[in-house]
């Protein structure tokens, strides 16, 4: 058989018994393990096949990120900031009796505005009335080395002055060396299926053409629900790590000869 007969005969046959992948497929593969799908493609105008793998390993969270902010108003610009400060230093000495250390602790935004009385318009439209004071906001960042201390930081710090919560992120510490070994095992996952798949069709590859790198993590944060407590409720910050998915795809391109 010619070369060219060869080519045609085999892109018909693996095109058949290996599809392009579904996007529902990889949603069902199971946790801590690495698979990989394959189909048939030309680069260069080459035969050549590609093979997507992936790998996947849960993590447990090892730290939490906690966003709060500490909200005051009086009529003066100066008392509001002033109310503001003190709030903001029992936070800090709360936090640092809790062992958090300033390093860990974050200005993210500060700022003062004036507060307007609301008044409504015609078809129920909300203008602003006149002036009544000054708002001061202090959004704070708080890293937790123990997660599951998240919870009760967050109420003591509640307790100290902070009366908004803007959320509760968790993360891995370690996550970029269980990325690079799950990049390691998807690369393993997809040249082992290549070289099964080229063996069954009788050819054997050749030089890698291309490799397409991706990661994700699933989900990329766990988040509790935004509230606004007052200093009698601050019990009411239940938190649970959870667990995170980290997961590498990759896509690998050979190109494909006769054996």
């Amino acid at each position: 058989m010619k070369p060219a007969n060869w080519r045609l005969l085999f892109l018909g046959f693996v095109c058949a018994a290996w599809p392009m992948p579904s996007a529902g497929l990889a949603a069902d593969l199971p946790m801590n393990r690495a698979e990989a799908m394959a189909y048939v493609t030309g680069v260069d105008n080459a035969p050549s096949m590609t093979v997507q793998a992936q790998a996947r390993e849960d993590a447990v969270p090892d730290f939490a990120v906690i966003r709060l902010m500490i909200r005051t108003e009086a009529q003066d610009s100066d008392q509001a900031t002033d109310d503001n400060a003190r709030a903001t230093k029992a936070v800090f000495d709360q936090a640092a009796s809790a062992g958090i250390a300033s390093s860990d602790i974050k200005t993210e935004d500060l700022t003062l505005r004036p507060v307007f009385e609301e008044e409504k318009a015609g078809a129920g439209n909300v203008v602003h009335g006149k002036q009544k004071g000054y708002r001061t906001d202090h959004v704070l960042k708080i890293a937790v080395r123990d997660p599951a201390r998240a919870g009760a930081l967050a109420s003591a710090l509640i307790r100290a002055g902070a009366n908004n919560v803007l959320g509760v992120t968790f993360g891995v510490e370690k996550r970029e060396e269980i990325t690079d070994r799950l990049r390691a095992r998807a690369l393993e996952a997809a040249q082992r299926q290549a070289k099964i798949y080229a063996d069954a069709a009788g050819v054997r590859l050749g030089r890698v053409l291309r490799v397409m790198p991706q990661t994700e993590i699933l989900p990329l944060a766990l988040r509790a629900d935004y509230r606004v407590f007052g200093k009698d409720d601050a019990s009411a910050v239940p938190l649970k790590p959870g667990i995170q998915t980290i997961e590498v795809n990759v896509g690998m391109t050979w190109e494909l000869l006769p054996k």
